[in-house]
């Protein structure tokens, strides 16, 4: 035997039975198994190594490591957007992490609270395109407290 690797092709009916038969994989993973992998798995006689979960999307045959998955690089809600996806998506995390945040400093202190409360006066006044009305310098009556006039 020469020491040239040889790449698998295909999974024969031979290296499916093992696998479903020894190595306890299911017949629809066997199904879209990466032949590469089924001839490594059988090698070691590795059984299904995890559990109840499915099988990773990086054995599978149609597996594109730029689509999606681990690392980065596309897959979710804006992996059609590729680099602009990533962006989105970091913009919606961070959002969600500070507004996590924002709920916990409220919760924990009176004074964080009464000042969001404030902002979002404010923003709900913008949105609705009024302006914010200015104090005004009021003058208080002295009812009460004695002659208003120096003496």
């Amino acid at each position: 035997m020469s020491d040239t690797a040889s790449i698998q092709f295909m999974i024969t009916n031979a290296m499916k039975a093992t696998l479903v038969d020894e190595l306890e994989f299911r017949p629809e993973e066997v199904d879209v198994m990466r032949p590469e992998i089924a001839k490594e798995l059988i090698e070691k006689k590795m059984k299904r190594p995890f559990g109840s979960k499915p099988m990773p999307e990086a054995w599978k045959r149609d597996y594109d490591p730029n689509k999606g998955g681990g690392g980065g690089g596309g897959g979710g809600l804006f992996g059609f957007l590729g680099p602009v996806g990533d962006l989105l998506r970091s913009v919606v995390y961070m959002s969600m992490t500070a507004g996590v945040a924002l709920g916990v400093a409220c919760a924990a202190n009176g004074t964080v609270r009464k000042g969001v409360k404030g902002v979002v006066k404010d923003i709900k006044r913008t949105l609705k395109g009024k302006k914010r009305k200015k104090k005004k310098n009021r003058v208080r009556s002295n009812r009460g407290r004695g002659p208003s006039e120096d003496v």
